[in-house]
């Protein structure tokens, strides 16, 4: 079973292209790879731009939100990103990306 916002996503797309029903399932794969591919590169644009505890204090970065987003989601995104466990995760994805690229 999907999320809530996955099913409302791929209703949004479908009412507005009409896809073959040989490759509805194809489709619809390729969508919600898209919809998560640019969501997690909007956040990560977000992180790189406004979250920078290194330079500011938490109230700073949490008072510096961007325009474009809301102010309790911003909050939540912080929290998110100040817990050990997601900058262990960060950690560990750089380090395979560096890998990567050497």
């Amino acid at each position: 079973m999907f999320h809530p916002y996955t099913n409302i996503n791929l209703s949004l797309v479908q009412e507005k292209f009409d896809f073959p029903r040989s490759t509805r399932q194809l489709s619809r794969d390729w969508i919600l790879r898209t919809v998560n591919n640019r969501w997690r590169a909007y956040k990560s644009k977000l992180k790189k731009q406004y979250f920078n505890p290194e330079d500011r204090s938490l109230d700073e970065i949490i008072k510096g939100k961007p325009p474009t987003v809301n102010e309790h989601q911003w909050r939540a995104l912080v929290g998110f990103w100040c817990q050990e466990s997601h900058k262990v995760i960060s950690v560990y994805r750089i380090i395979i990306s560096n890998s990567k690229a050497t």
